[in-house]
């Protein structure tokens, strides 16, 4: 299985699909398993209904996040979470599993919606649930984006990194 859980992705979709036929789901990124994915997706049913977009040169990721609605990592281990940053900073609300730094970067019910990892049923409700609510989606989207700002702000770790170098040198420098 894959640590990105693609599959939880495409059988979670299925069942939403099923309720809400209007839905689209588009995967950014490419990876060994596209084609066992493409056939699950075959599978279920829902091929039609999946633009496979492969890998996004960084000029066009804010766009592929801003022609999105909802950004789901249903990942099964993840380190950092930059993708749930990356779509925070698109004003976008994040569905992503409870693993690693998912949950330093999303606040449950504040910037997204933290699930259960593997559990197929729990996501498909969360992305029913922000999908049914248009207003949810908005201000969960409006308060990632407010925290990425305040938290993850590049030029402020940059200038903080620096700091913190300046006084490392400084105090090897002395000794």
């Amino acid at each position: 299985h894959s640590v990105y859980g693609l599959d939880l992705l495409i059988e979670a979709f299925a069942q939403v699909h099923g309720h809400f036929p209007q839905t689209l789901l588009r995967i950014a990124g490419e990876g060994p398993q596209r084609s066992q994915l493409e056939d699950l997706a075959e599978k279920l049913g829902v091929s039609a209904y999946i633009e496979w977009l492969g890998q996004l040169p960084n000029a066009n990721v804010a766009d592929f996040y801003r022609s999105i609605d909802i950004v789901v990592i249903p990942s099964r281990q993840e380190s950092f979470g930059v993708t749930a940053v990356e779509g925070s900073a698109c004003a976008r609300p994040v569905i992503a599993s409870r693993v690693g730094g998912l949950t330093e970067v999303i606040i449950d019910g504040e910037t997204g919606l933290l699930v259960s990892s593997e559990n197929i049923a729990e996501l498909g409700e969360a992305m029913e649930r922000l999908i049914k609510d248009p207003a949810l989606r908005d201000s969960l989207g409006r308060q990632g984006r407010a925290n990425v700002l305040k938290h993850y702000d590049w030029q402020k770790n940059v200038t903080q990194m620096e700091a913190v170098y300046r006084r490392l040198l400084h105090t090897s420098q002395k000794a």
